[in-house]
This record gives C-alpha cells, structure tokens and sequence, in this order.
C-alpha cells in the first residue's frame, strides 16, 4: 500500500517538471514569431492580431484619392442638397472643400467637407460630415458648424463714432442753428411745404381761362369792401416720400392767423373770381411824374434867361413872357394821361395767380403751386400759416 503512493507521488511531480520544460523551450521560439529582430511585429502577428487597430485618414487631396467614390459621392450630394443648409444658404453660390476621409467599420467612409459662399465671404467657413457605403450611398449627413463671417470690428466702430458725432452736431445745430435758412420752406409727415409771406392790397385781377377755354382776366374783391383787403399766400406742396397723396383744398385746408392771433380760413377763389369789366377809359388825372421833366426845363429856361441880362435887351419880354408860359403848359399838360382800364388796373394784377382750390393727387416726387386768398381787415399783420390739408404743419412769419 505504502509503496503504491509513493509510485503515484513520483508520477505526479515528474509530470509537472515536464510541463515546465516543455513551457521554457516553447517561450524563446514563440517570441521569435512575435517579434522581428527590429523590434516590429512579424506579418503573422499582424494577420492574427486584435481587431481594433485605428482606421485610416487621409486629409485634403489625399482623401480624393484613397478614396475617390466616395469623395465623388459626398460632393455631388452636397451640392444637390443644398436645402439642408437652411433659407439663408439656399440660394447662395458655394464652394466645397475636402478636409479628410476616415475608414470606419463596414468599409464606410465618412468625408468630412467645409463650405463657404463663394463670393464676398470673409471668416469661418461651414463644416459637415457624410457617411459613404462602398457604392456610394449616403449613409448619415451632420452639420457641425455653419458659415460664420467676421465682423468688421474696425468698421463697426468707426460707424458707432459717427453716428454718435453726428448726434452731437445735429443737437448742436438745432441748439444754435443760424437765421440763415429758409424757415418758409417746412416739412410735415408726409409733404414739404413752402408758404411765402403773405401779401396783401385791396382787389386782386389775375389772367386765367374760362371753361370755352377763352383766356379772362378776373378779377376778386373783399366782401366787406371798405373795411377789409384781400391777402394772398403763394403755397407750394411737395410729396417727396409717400406713394401717392390725395388732397383736398377747401376752407379746412389752411387757417392764417394774424399778430391778434385771430384766425381766417381761405376763400373759394373759384367762386369768389368773376370777369373783370373793361370800361373804356377812367377818368384822366395828374401825375407829378410826367409833368416834372417839363416844368424843370421851363425853370431852366427862366434862370438861364434872367443870368444872361443881355439876352433880355435882345429878346423883348413881349416874346420871353409867351415862350415861358408855353414851357411850363407843356409840363403841365404833359403830366395829364387817360389811362385805360387794363393799364390802370396793372397796379393790381398779380402775376402767375393760379387758384389753389378743390382735390389733387399727388404722386411721388411731384409737387403743386397755387395762390391761396383770405380776406382780413385793412392793415393786419401775419404771425403764422397753419396746414391741415393730408397733413400737418406750420409755417411762421414773425
């Protein structure tokens, strides 16, 4: 029995020292296979090796040509769906460039693209990403950042100057803005208006045509005749932004107030004209004017005469006397004219007098004139014309 276990014990630990034999021969030649004598694995250990060695990158041209399909591909669907870049990109002009191509598993392919507008663009081009299959199919398409252009800080700062300066001067010039400028010349919300001063005399006659189209003069008288004149104000409107702007010339349209601050509406000039008569002549009067060119040469005649004393022996006073009287009848007599109804009334007659009354239609950059009229009491003074008529403004004469 004893000699049984001591047969197995042997056994047993000649077996194990065979084993670790066995393992020290094995070990130099398994390095030997593992390892060249460079120090680099040997092409089986390659072949046999771990399955997660990294994957290929190529970048820039390199990864057209490693590889070219799938590049192709990338490009080509980019460029057919440029939607996906949102509303803002959808009708831009790009240009696409390859950054690199990257093996993953499957032999699928991602190419990695920037983007950028081709044209007038300055800063940080777009990127995306698309994953290729070996027959070009796109697999998956990622944004990772979208075309972002600098700002011009220089520029942006130097605008940011200006419009401060220009604050700075426009409050200076309103502060201490000049008598200079034209303060007739008013702008509203929509029209620019300019009112000239207002002129006053007792009748106003103006040429204009009649509905047959014959050519009148007209004429327009206060109602009150003895205590009031009549005042007229040349207004011109001009639409310089609006489409268009409709008009309405009435009573409303204007109120002009006097140095009393009492206020007078305009007068319908189309009612208030009528055809002016044409007597035939007025009655004949004097004027200084024509009569002083005579009188003064009878004068001179008279000094000239009494200087030279000896023109007076030559020429008997029963000769001078008659001479001298004709001279200063002459004068007289000069100075008297008939005057015709047309060319006395020229002191009244109001040159380019065009009504403004009734609607009109203004048009971008077009512009109207006409005379507006008020009937005030003889001698007023004007403080300001305030506009109403499709907008708003006030023009001051003091």
């Amino acid at each position: 029995m004893l000699v049984l276990v001591v047969l197995g014990l042997a056994g047993i630990v000649e077996q194990r020292m065979t084993e670790e034999n066995r393992n020290e021969k094995e070990t130099p030649e398994t390095h030997a296979g593992l390892q060249t004598s460079t120090g680099e694995p040997s092409p089986d250990a390659t072949a046999n090796g771990p399955a997660d060695v990294p994957a290929t990158i190529a970048w820039g041209q390199d990864a057209s040509a490693t590889f070219p399909g799938q590049v192709r591909a990338a490009l080509e669907y980019a460029a057919a769906n440029q939607y996906e870049y949102g509303p803002r990109m959808r009708d831009v002009v790009l240009t696409w460039d390859v950054v690199s191509a990257e093996s993953m598993t499957n032999n699928i392919v991602r190419v990695r693209l920037e983007y950028s507008p081709t044209t007038s663009f300055r800063g940080d081009p777009g990127i995306e990403y698309l994953d290729v299959d070996p027959g070009g199919a796109i697999l998956a398409r990622r944004q990772v950042r979208v075309p972002k252009e600098n700002k011009p800080v220089v520029l942006m700062g130097i605008t940011a100057f200006s419009v401060v300066l220009a604050v700075v001067l426009i409050s200076l010039m309103t502060v201490f803005k000049s008598e200079g400028g034209d303060p007739l010349y008013v702008a509203g919300r929509v029209l620019w208006i300019r009112a000239e001063r207002p002129e006053a005399q007792p009748k106003i006659l103006y040429t204009g045509a009649a509905t047959s189209g014959s050519i009148n003069t007209w004429e327009m008288k206060p109602e009150n005749i003895e205590e009031n004149e009549l005042v007229y104000i040349k207004v011109r409107l001009i639409n310089q932004t609006s489409g268009t702007v409709s008009l309405v010339i009435d009573e409303n349209a204007a109120t002009l107030l006097d140095g009393d601050r009492a206020s007078y509406k305009p007068l319908n000039t189309i009612t208030a004209s009528s055809k002016a008569e044409n007597d035939a002549k007025y009655t004949e009067y004097f004027s200084i004017s024509k009569f002083a060119p005579f009188l003064l040469l009878a004068i001179a005649f008279l000094v000239v005469a009494i200087a030279a004393r000896s023109a007076i022996k030559m020429i008997r006073f029963n000769v001078f006397f008659p001479l001298l009287i004709i001279a200063i009848l002459v004068g007289v007599f000069g100075g008297i004219r008939a005057y015709t109804s047309e060319e006395r009334s020229n002191q009244y007659h109001v040159e380019g007098f065009v009504p403004m009354w009734g609607s009109i239609e203004l048009n971008q950059r077009e512009a109207v004139a006409g005379m507006l009229v008020f009937e005030l009491p003889k001698g007023s003074s004007f403080s300001e014309l305030r506009w109403n008529a499709s907008d708003s403004a006030i023009i001051r004469y003091r």
